[in-house]
């Protein structure tokens, strides 16, 4: 959706144009002091003012200024002479490109947009819940992170074409997603035939103590994991027996694992004299049988 001044739009019987064109987007109005309006305009027409609905219902303070305004640069940031407990919004000449939420000076939640309205990051704190997501230029997801800190950390990265080449899980996310349903904002979390639905990249790493068995089992049924030929496995809770499933990749050139366990050198060494062809890495050493 495109992000413009509203001094930009001009009105032709009734109905807000762009470039000739009749508008649908949000039109951003500067006021005096430098606070800032937005209007929802949807097939020329003003339909209501815009709050950002990715957080607007965990924020304290609806002032809304032009970043230029502030009187910092550096946290925490003030207006008006007292730390900001507002949004910021940053134009890139007649388009914005960003908006900021701060409480207390203290930046929390951050949106960023391209040129033509693509969104390219969104990042909302809460005390006990932080959301992190970055999109490619052409809208592509290119990464889902959500975190609870001394609980849980969840993290899937895409590729360029969409596919998934990194999972970390640590802590009990798992336990914890469902009840997260109607509090994160691009909601990943499907049960685990999610993992079954997507396809998986030809490079795979795979971390945290929450990665395991039943996890692999679902990529298992990913399109695209019998062409994997790139492992990591980052102290996982992969079995041994689960390691040693990986033999049955018949594209795997190399195997890179990082473990505390004792027992994974010899599954390692196990590996290696039934795949000589591929590279097999046990903490950072080369394991040569």
């Amino acid at each position: 959706m495109l992000r413009v001044k509203a001094e930009k739009l001009f009105k032709k019987n009734g109905l807000f144009l762009y470039n000739e064109e009749v508008f649908t987007g949000i039109a951003f109005t500067q006021l005096s002091g430098g606070e800032v309006r937005g209007d929802v305009i949807v097939n020329g027409v003003a339909e209501r003012g815009y709050k950002n609905h990715y957080w607007s219902n965990i924020i304290s303070s609806n002032i809304c200024i032009d970043e230029t305004v502030l009187e910092s640069s550096g946290e925490p940031v003030f207006y008006n002479g007292v730390p900001l407990c507002g949004t910021t919004f940053e134009f890139d000449k007649d388009v914005c490109v960003a908006e900021k939420y701060y409480n207390e000076g203290i930046l929390l939640h951050e949106a960023n947009w391209t040129m033509c309205g693509v969104m390219l990051l969104l990042v909302i704190e809460e005390d006990d819940l932080t959301q992190e997501y970055e999109w490619q230029q052409d809208g592509g997801l290119e990464l889902f992170e959500i975190y609870s800190k001394n609980n849980f950390r969840y993290r899937i990265g895409f590729d360029a074409v969409g596919k998934v080449y990194a999972i970390q899980a640590e802590g009990n996310y798992f336990e914890k997603a469902n009840s997260l349903q109607g509090r994160v904002s691009f909601d990943l979390w499907k049960g685990w035939e999610w993992f079954e639905m997507q396809s998986i990249s030809t490079r795979l790493a795979i971390m945290g103590d929450a990665a395991d068995d039943k996890l692999l089992s679902c990529l298992k049924q990913a399109s695209g994991y019998q062409h994997v030929s790139s492992i990591v496995l980052d102290d996982s809770s992969i079995s041994m027996e689960g390691i040693l499933s990986f033999l049955e990749l018949k594209n795997l050139e190399s195997i890179d694992v990082r473990d505390v366990r004792p027992e994974v050198r010899g599954v390692m060494a196990e590996f290696k004299r039934n795949s000589k062809r591929c590279r097999v890495v046990f903490n950072r050493e080369e394991i040569v049988v």
